[in-house]
């Protein structure tokens, strides 16, 4: 039994470290995209959507709605993080994260699901909705 427990300890570490680390790489990709948003880059924040999400609503249709949503709400002031959830079903891995930002024209709760992709996170789903 003494030889069981350092052995399940390790095993578990071993998946804690790997969960944060993905967790990590997903937060990155948000960070950009947050980056371009804040820049008016709508063409670069593109880069980090899945290309199932491009394929669906088509890149025209995602800059003109990000537009409209920096239009409406304005410039980002802050933002924290409130949720995080990981869960990895047939090997692919999906992150969740979801933020409280507050806007020059009020506050608004944001959701991305990311997909791991061949070691690399990507925007499948991304929703704001005013806080207020």
């Amino acid at each position: 039994m003494k030889k069981i427990i350092p052995f399940v300890f390790i095993i578990v570490s071993v998946f804690a470290i790997q969960g944060c680390q993905k967790t990590s790489d997903a937060e990155d990709v948000v960070d950009k995209f947050y980056s371009c948003l804040e820049e008016n880059d709508y063409d670069g924040l593109v880069e980090f959507l899945d290309e199932e999400t491009i394929e669906m609503y088509s890149e025209e249709v995602i800059i003109s709605t990000m537009k409209e949503r920096n239009e409406f709400w304005g410039d980002l002031k802050d933002r924290k993080k409130t949720f995080t959830e990981i869960k990895t079903n047939n090997g692919q891995t999906k992150v969740v994260l979801r933020y409280d930002v507050e806007n020059e024209n009020g506050k608004t709760h944001e959701e991305f699901e990311l997909l791991e992709n061949d070691g690399e996170f990507k925007i499948s789903y991304y929703e704001y909705k005013s806080a207020e």
